[in-house]
């Protein structure tokens, strides 16, 4: 069981900022290392609608300035 943290930790606005950056920088990195066929996986979420997970990926083939199947 965790006990919670009696004291609130007060961040600056920089200070949140700048951790925000980080976190989607180091996001950003790791799915740009996946294979496309992974980080389409990884986006996917059909329980929300949207794009299928062949669009996903000629998406991520595009951005990425990769052939895109026809």
């Amino acid at each position: 069981m965790t006990v919670p943290n009696p004291t609130p930790v007060r961040r600056t606005k920089d200070e949140c900022i700048r951790r925000a950056g980080k976190a989607l920088a180091d996001e950003r990195a790791a799915q740009a290392a996946r294979t496309v066929e992974a980080a389409a996986l990884a986006a996917y979420r059909p329980e929300f609608g949207g794009p299928s997970l062949s669009e996903l990926e000629d998406m991520i083939r595009a951005h990425r300035g990769l052939a895109v199947a026809a």
